[in-house]
């Protein structure tokens, strides 16, 4: 408590805390859950207490205390063969403290070390935190009768609430009862850091005379996703008190936290707030390159960009090197299509170092035709023949060329490679899209020995991108009726890229899958790297329909090889009795109707129906309170139930108040059974739900998200939603601000 004191004097505050075992009080202090005195008498009845029943113990009352390099999963099968021992305090992800009698603490430590693993016995007669502590219970509630919790002002994460989150502002938690279950119940360390770090909090501050816990909270960090904490220490043995106290100031400074940092300097005589420091002298040196740039576009590839009054687009490229010239046609084509796909090309001639080239589009229904002229001076010469159509249509390409020689397989089959201008950098994806507090630029990917799961950071990476809890995603629902839009599913295909190192996917994988298809898509993905980049380069030339097939038959079991089986070059091409449709300027116009896209049988394929309903009429979730609704009606009922308007069934009285019973957790209200049963549609439940869920002061149409608190002179952040549409979907912007930051919605 003196340490923090000291820290709070100079200007700094906790944003939240984490207590461990004596060091709880303490946190409830800081937290404003206690007063000085109450958490005074805590630390003091409890230490005179262990204190003396230790003092007391001998012979086979004697219990010692370890900290093992097991798991908790690991202990359970350990545990079998020492009955006697018990759990104090998870301390890390890999690390517990035990308790039990002297034989089979030694025997645990031994067993310990000679697996290679960490082991360390405590210098203890008692074991705290086990059912020694059973018999100091009852004086322990008597000497702290009379305390006054208080309602926290800080967020605290309990190692006694099994790390759980307590909101500021909350009911009391600090009573009598909770202070005999601190004392005689397992202390649950790593599970509050673990929360903190998935609330995005990265530096951690340890008070203590010596950091005992740092270690804890590092391997807790790093199993994490957050391999760069901050841990700072206050003191420690073998250093001077001032230097440690001055250095963990510091450090917060820097770091970004708050701190008034002139409170450790000796003020200034007179007016001046700063040192007289002379001024850096330079040495005046020009360092400017001497070198020229093009005033125009022509040398970045397709070059300066010219739109022609008669529909056509012509591009001039002054190259520096070699040209692809098929990379040069896909590029100019995709300005004007962006989904075009180089479907055909020939060839002419080679172009000359010294030569501009010259590429002209002209648009026709099913694509566009290009071609390549080589300049120099006033002289052209074509070079490069390409015809390109849209993705996902088959282009009609004329039977003959010229003298009636029929177009070869071989001379019009696309090369399979993507454009490499079009691939972007793996930490530009980071750098651009981060999806969680922690993650941003150089976060490192999810690899196997990370003890995330697959599920865990596709949890995390859906719900980020589409504005769900991890908890509310039902899984078996299809994301399209989520509220899946473009942009979500190109974020979450690029993160899902990025964090799993795997080949790209086609963005049809994401939009119509539910997440149990994507994460078996990940893990065949993961396990099969080389086969599924094959597939995707195969898969570019398809239509949707027929990457819902393939995707399908792959999540089905079937091997890449067997679903990107390529018609062998040398056969004669397949026949078709469907007559070949005219030219479009025929005057008869079409002789049959187009074929229009099987989007029942897709759906058939990849066994959802729903995403094919959803495609046609159902209206997905649109805010946060719709969303909380939907989800919590899927995972309740384990049925989607449709769109926002589509009508509810009817449930049963015990469903109907588990249902409540969620919504009112997840909105912090109270929504009874009789609101689930009154609400015809999601949309009408939502109505109910978004009441608690957008709760807060508001004025006209100034809505007070968060009030400026007494004192505070930092600058308020104003958050404005167009078309009616609540600022509370701006909370998670509140939360990485800092907690004295006013925030008014319009």
């Amino acid at each position: 408590i003196a340490l923090g004191e000291v820290l709070r004097h100079h200007g700094a505050k906790p944003a939240a805390v984490v207590g461990q075992s004596l060091g709880e009080p303490a946190s409830a202090y800081f937290a404003g859950g206690l007063s000085l005195a109450d958490a005074t008498r805590v630390i003091c009845s409890r230490s005179h207490l262990m204190g003396e029943g230790e003092a007391m113990l001998f012979g086979e009352y004697i219990r010692f205390m370890a900290l093992v390099e097991y798991s908790a999963d690991e202990l359970k099968t350990v545990f079998a063969d020492f009955p006697g021992l018990e759990v104090c305090v998870y301390a890390a992800p890999s690390q517990t403290v035990i308790g039990g009698p002297p034989d089979q603490i030694d025997a645990i430590v031994a067993r310990c070390e000679a697996e290679g693993r960490f082991a360390r016995k405590l210098q203890t007669k008692g074991a705290g935190h086990t059912s020694q502590m059973d018999p100091l219970l009852g004086e322990f509630s008597a000497e702290l009768q009379g305390i006054a919790p208080m309602s926290p002002t800080v967020g605290i994460f309990s190692t006694v609430h099994e790390g759980n989150y307590i909101r500021p502002g909350g009911e009391p938690i600090h009573d009598v009862a909770y202070w005999l279950k601190g004392m005689r119940h397992s202390v649950y360390f790593t599970h509050g850091v673990r929360n903190a770090v998935d609330s995005g909090y990265t530096t951690f501050l340890e008070l203590a005379p010596n950091p005992v816990a740092l270690m804890q909270i590092g391997l807790t960090t790093a199993a994490a996703g957050l391999p760069d904490a901050q841990l700072i220490p206050t003191l420690a043995r073998k250093q001077d008190d001032v230097d440690a106290m001055t250095s963990a100031m510091a450090q917060l400074f820097v770091f970004g936290h708050d701190l008034d940092i002139r409170t450790l300097f000796t003020p200034a005589s007179g007016p001046a707030d700063y040192a007289n420091i002379p001024p850096t002298r330079f040495r005046r040196k020009q360092h400017w390159l001497d070198a020229h740039f093009s005033g125009d576009g022509s040398v970045l590839m397709p070059g300066t960009h010219v739109a022609m009054p008669d529909g056509r687009h012509v591009w001039e490229y002054a190259p520096r090197d070699e040209t692809d010239l098929a990379a040069l046609v896909r590029a100019a084509a995709t300005q004007v299509l962006p989904d075009a796909q180089l479907t055909a090309f020939e060839q002419r001639a080679v172009p000359s170092e010294s030569a501009r080239l010259v590429t002209t589009l002209t648009r026709h229904p099913g694509g566009a035709a290009v071609q390549i002229h080589a300049r120099i001076d006033e002289s052209f010469t074509l070079v490069y023949d390409a015809l390109v159509s849209r993705a996902g249509q088959a282009s009609v390409l004329p039977t003959a060329i010229g003298a009636g020689s029929a177009i070869a397989p071989t001379v019009t089959a696309a090369p399979a490679e993507a454009a490499p201008a079009a691939e972007p950098e793996d930490d530009a994806g980071t750098l651009t899209d981060s999806l969680t507090a922690r993650q941003v630029a150089g976060l490192d990917r999810w690899t196997p020995d990370s003890g995330e799961t697959v599920r865990d950071r596709l949890a995390a990476i859906v719900s980020m991108a589409m504005g769900y809890e991890p908890e509310d995603l039902p899984w078996e629902v299809p994301l399209i009726e989520l509220g899946l839009d473009s942009m979500m599913a190109v974020r979450i295909k690029n993160r899902v890229e990025y964090d799993f190192d795997m080949p790209p996917i086609q963005l049809q994988a994401v939009r119509d899958a539910n997440l149990y298809a994507v994460e078996k898509l990940i893990e065949y993905a993961i396990e099969h790297r080389d086969e599924v980049q094959d597939l995707y380069e195969h898969q570019k030339t398809q239509t949707a329909e027929e990457i819902a097939k393939e995707q399908a038959a792959l999540l089905s079991g079937a091997t890449t090889a067997s679903v990107t089986q390529a018609a062998d070059p040398q056969a004669e091409p397949q026949t078709s009795d469907t007559p070949i449709p005219p030219p479009p300027t025929n005057p008869a116009g079409p002789t049959a109707k187009a074929a229009q896209p099987n989007l029942a049988g897709a759906a058939q394929v990849l066994n959802q129906q729903a995403v094919a309903d959803a495609l046609n009429s159902d209206i997905p979730p649109r805010d946060a309170a719709e969303r909380v609704t939907f989800a919590t009606w899927a995972i309740v009922t384990g049925k989607s139930p449709g769109g926002m308007f589509n009508t509810l069934p009817k449930l049963d009285d015990d469903m109907a108040t588990k249902m409540a019973q969620r919504l009112s957790e997840r909105a912090e209200g109270s929504i009874s059974a009789a609101d689930v049963n009154a609400a015809a549609t999601i949309e009408e439940l939502a109505t109910t739900v978004r009441e608690y869920l957008e709760a807060g002061q508001i004025d006209g149409f100034v809505r007070t998200i968060r009030a400026r608190p007494e004192g505070s002179s930092k600058p308020p952040v104003f958050v404005f939603h167009a078309a009616g549409g609540s600022t509370v979907v701006y909370e998670p912007l509140l939360n990485r601000l800092p907690a004295d930051t006013p925030m008014y919605g319009l």
